[in-house]
């Protein structure tokens, strides 16, 4: 398999940081691991996404945004982490919100990117759907990676059962 890497230290913004970040905290939490991979393998496949993640984030750090809005998430793809692995993982580090997640089946289809991993751009928390805003119901396992993210940073397990997401952006 071959893979292309990316080199985030030229990409010196704060969404670059933020997403090497997010690689960090899935590595600490052995995702790659779980997924077969080593740590270097899960890099390499994920990097491409760097840049998608500096273009998308209208964040340039100069202003705050609101805590329910979340610029971008990275999700590991169900084929190397399923939901049930993601589970045990919060489990084992006694995080309690991810049996709650995990339980909420999704009623609606909606449309994941291919590959290994992809961004949710636009994340904001809340209830339904407004028609005809062009967002759509985060699934599962992308309810369980916001979770992912906001529990082992620190921040606790705040994401809500409901929440959208603006767009899905693959490798």
């Amino acid at each position: 398999m071959q893979t292309e890497t990316t080199d985030l230290s030229s990409l010196s913004t704060p969404a670059a940081l933020e997403f090497e970040c997010q690689v960090e905290t899935l590595v600490a939490g052995g995702v790659p691991w779980t997924a077969g991979l080593t740590d270097e393998q899960f890099r390499a496949l994920v990097a491409p996404l760097a840049e998608r993640a500096v273009a998308l984030s209208s964040d340039d750090g100069r202003r705050e945004r609101p805590p329910a809005r979340i610029p971008f998430t990275l999700v590991v793809a169900p084929e190397l982490l399923p939901a049930e692995r993601a589970v045990a993982l919060l489990q084992r580090r006694g995080d309690r919100a991810a049996g709650a997640l995990a339980e909420a089946r999704d009623e609606q289809l909606v449309a994941i990117p291919r590959g290994v991993a992809y961004l949710l751009a636009d994340v904001v928390a809340g209830g339904a759907v407004p028609p005809g805003s062009g967002r759509s119901p985060l699934t599962a396992e992308e309810r369980l990676a916001v979770t992912i993210q906001a529990a082992w940073a620190g921040a606790g397990a705040t994401m809500p059962p409901a929440a959208t997401c603006g767009a899905r952006i693959g490798l």
